[in-house]
């Protein structure tokens, strides 16, 4: 049979393979990688995956390994469907992927020990390890860490993982990079000893030598299709000596080897912890605790009363509180998780057939612990709030707080397992579950808000407290707020059931979470880490994004204008348009900032004045999500020179479509605040501010990376201002704003806007344009 020219593989495929694909289509949204291959691998044959860069080879492998669900069709292995995450494919299916990911504190040989203690090779292990290392010319480096080998060698490293363990079925992917002549002459030798053993191999190479040595068979693929119609198969034979791939549990062995080889690395981990939880105690001593007595102190004396619509809407706007604190939590587990593994643990654990429960379970237990004690810190800060200003008994009320916070950050906690656990096959349920969520969010908040400026009935309250778990959990805070819950006893035990029962459901979907998903997790858990470490906010945002289905028809289209002036604007809306959540955000945050204002024009004195400032910031946040697409052109420079316009005047053409939408939005806020019967003349204020917003949101856009010399900062007698003169760089678009119309926006909040006070602002909108503007500039060089 011709390598180049296969035959066509039966309907039904071979009865006798050990890997099959039939029909497969991979699709990554519109993007079609794959289509409609078909092909299947015998024992001791290889089938060789040509063609140019980007037409479907590593996502083929990837799906014959079981990495990825095919879109339509069938992958089986062993004549059953293929579950990358079985223990028992795990133990038959060695992979080499192009993984450059290692332990940073173990040596070559240890990495090698790791995986043949995975696959039950106990005593015999060493021997086999110092086999594959002879194999592989690396036997001169075995005492070394992979930091300090070439890429030659570490591509020879990642080859002895696959060759020390027993296997039946081979996937590489390019096996031959970075290795010299000789090394290829080796590993196409080696290959062919693999065959006769009776092991299955699917490679994909460049390397046409290396193909002619290997393969029994070659399938081409062009943009994800195979060269010739129908599938491609192998004759079977009967393989001399297949290599036994028995699934064994090896689990327990590689503890012990991970704990006496890592201790002196987990020591240092350890230590390092102490240190930042000893700094978290420290500051927190000295700035947390202080600060919440002087704010105790401030509030004393105010005279407020259970009469204030805070205290009154307690019952609304609490469970809205903690249910938007449990959807956000959850939310983060889309591309956080709550089990995350490094790189390494995922490139030499995570595929062997170990039980991943037991690796999985600690991570997700130490998520859980920090997540309750931020929810017990959490609610008890807010719970002793509270106690100040309705003067309640303060220990009651912050034990409350504390109870409420604590069952948020293990229920939410629960939640974020199940959440990764089905993510594949229930996606588009997940979808729906978190757009209801928002939606019964958004509710509560707009009944608090309501609350707030012109009261609702009592029963309202009630309702919302006895209608979702988040409810069940305010009830004990406002029960010792206010006393108006005198259920909470009852809710307290059904919110500790349901507590416990999500947490039961979570422990239980642990083992199962998909390897995909730790995976990706471990991927984006890196550059997070990298960005973090730069300080490179928008970086870590980026990061936050790969893990979104790449789309590459995008179904929003708007034509194209004929105007030239049109064009930044048109792209603006354009790329607001296809991130809708951006776009709704925006929305929601103008109608907040309109919200606070009229509240604060129906207050006084200090209520009015904070009311005041949550518009400012509420107005700022909705302007820095609308200028998304100036941030995108600050993230890479050279898009904007696409354009006819240099760099400070981009930015200000930037400042148009937000401006526009803000202006609508608050507009609109505006006449729902006239047939509502909260009208008042100070309102038009929050319009003559939308330009001072646009422009110090414009500014944070184009702010790029951190100053080398306020990352080192200056020594002093009160320490390094490092943290603060980055702090001040980060925010001092919003700072700007807040210190400049916040006084005149407090000015007029209890009398009818003047000229003056309009054109104050909109002096205060023009600098902030040129100071966008005069930063764009600035960071064009």
């Amino acid at each position: 049979m011709s390598k180049t020219n296969p035959e066509m593989a039966p309907e039904q495929g071979d009865a006798e393979a050990l890997l099959e694909l039939r029909e497969v289509t991979r699709s990554y949204g519109a993007l079609e990688v794959l289509r409609d291959v078909s092909l299947s691998v015998a024992p001791g044959h290889c089938i060789a995956l040509t063609g140019s860069n980007g037409s479907g080879k590593s996502t083929l492998l990837r799906l014959a390994a079981g990495r990825e669900r095919p879109t339509s069709g069938t992958v089986l292995f062993d004549g059953a469907p293929i579950d990358g995450d079985a223990r028992a494919v795990r133990a038959a299916v060695a992979t080499v992927m192009d993984v450059d990911a290692f332990y940073p504190d173990l040596t070559v040989r240890e990495h090698l020990m790791l995986v043949a203690l995975a696959h039950g090779l106990g005593g015999s292990a060493p021997d086999a390890v110092d086999r594959v290392l002879s194999e592989h010319h690396l036997t001169g480096h075995a005492d070394l860490l992979p930091s300090a080998l070439s890429s030659g060698l570490r591509q020879q490293m990642l080859l002895s993982a696959a060759f020390v363990r027993p296997h039946r079925l081979l996937v590489v992917d390019e096996p031959e990079q970075r290795l010299d002549a000789a090394a290829r002459q080796e590993l196409s030798e080696l290959l062919v000893r693999h065959k006769a053993r009776g092991v299955s191999i699917l490679m994909a190479s460049h390397h046409e030598q290396l193909v002619e040595a290997v393969a029994d068979l070659v399938l081409e693929l062009e943009d994800g299709r195979t060269t010739h119609p129908g599938g491609a198969s192998v004759a079977m034979r009967t393989p001399s000596d297949a290599l036994s791939s028995t699934c064994f549990d090896g689990t327990e062995e590689v503890l012990r080897f991970l704990r006496a080889v890592r201790s002196d690395y987990r020591a240092e981990r350890r230590k390092r912890s102490a240190f930042v939880a000893y700094l978290v105690v420290l500051f927190g001593g000295v700035w947390g605790v202080p600060g919440l007595l002087t704010v105790a102190r401030l509030g004393r004396p105010s005279g407020l009363d259970h009469s204030m619509p805070l205290l009154q809407a307690l019952p609304l706007w609490l469970p809205a509180l903690l249910s938007l604190a449990s959807l956000l939590l959850v939310r983060s587990a889309v591309w956080r998780g709550p089990a995350v593994v490094d790189s390494a643990t995922v490139s030499w654990l995570l595929p062997h057939p170990i039980a991943r429960a037991q690796f999985l379970l600690p991570r997700v237990a130490s998520a859980a612990t920090i997540g309750s004690l931020l929810g017990v810190l959490s609610g008890g800060v807010l719970g002793f709030l509270l106690a100040d200003v309705s003067g309640a008994g303060w220990l009651a009320v912050t034990v409350a707080g504390a109870w409420a916070g604590l069952g948020t950050g293990l229920a939410s906690t629960g939640l974020s397992v199940l959440v990764v656990r089905h993510e594949g096959g229930r996606a588009r349920q997940q979808r729906v579950m978190f757009r209801a969520g928002w939606c019964a969010v958004a509710l509560l908040c707009l009944l608090s808000a309501v609350a707030l400026i012109q009261g609702l009935p009592a029963w309202v309250g009630t309702t919302v407290l006895w209608l979702s778990p988040w409810g069940w959990a305010s009830q004990p805070l406002t029960a010792a707020v206010s006393g108006t819950a005198p259920g909470w006893p009852l809710a307290m035990l059904l919110w500790a059931c349901s507590v416990a029962v999500t947490v039961l459901l979570g422990v239980r979907a642990v083992p199962d979470i998909p390897g995909e998903s730790l995976r990706l997790r471990a991927a984006l858990a890196d550059r997070m880490g990298a960005s973090l470490f730069s300080l490179d906010l928008r970086q870590m945002r980026s990061a936050m994004r790969v893990r979104q289905d790449r789309v590459s028809r995008p179904a929003v289209r708007l034509e194209p204008p004929r105007a030239r002036w049109l064009v930044v604007p048109w792209r603006d809306a354009l790329s607001l348009l296809r991130a809708p959540g951006r776009l709704g955000w925006g929305c929601a945050w103008s109608a907040l900032s309109t919200t606070a204002f009229a509240f604060a024009s129906a207050r006084h004195g200090s209520t009015a004045a904070l009311s005041c400032c949550a518009s400012v910031w509420f107005l700022y946040l909705a302007a820095a999500q609308l200028v998304e697409p100036a941030r995108l052109d600050s993230d890479d420079l050279r898009r904007g020179n696409l354009l006819p316009y240099r760099s400070g005047t981009l930015a200000l053409w930037h400042a148009v479509v937000p401006g526009a939408l803000l202006t609508v939005t608050s507009g609109l806020g505006l006449l729902v605040c006239a047939a509502g019967g909260w009208w008042s003349l100070a309102l038009p204020a929050t319009l003559a501010a939308i330009p001072a917003s646009v422009g110090t949101a414009l500014v944070g856009a184009y702010r790029g990376p951190v100053p080398f010399h306020l990352l080192v900062g200056t020594d002093t007698a009160m320490g390094n201002t490092a943290p603060i003169q980055t702090a001040v760089w980060y925010l001092r678009g919003l700072l700007a704003l807040m210190s400049l119309t916040t006084p005149v926006m407090t000015t007029t909040a209890d009398r009818a806007v003047g000229p003056q006070d309009a054109v104050l602002l909109l002096t205060v909108g023009a600098a902030a344009l040129w100071w966008a503007r005069h930063t764009a500039r600035k960071l064009q060089g």
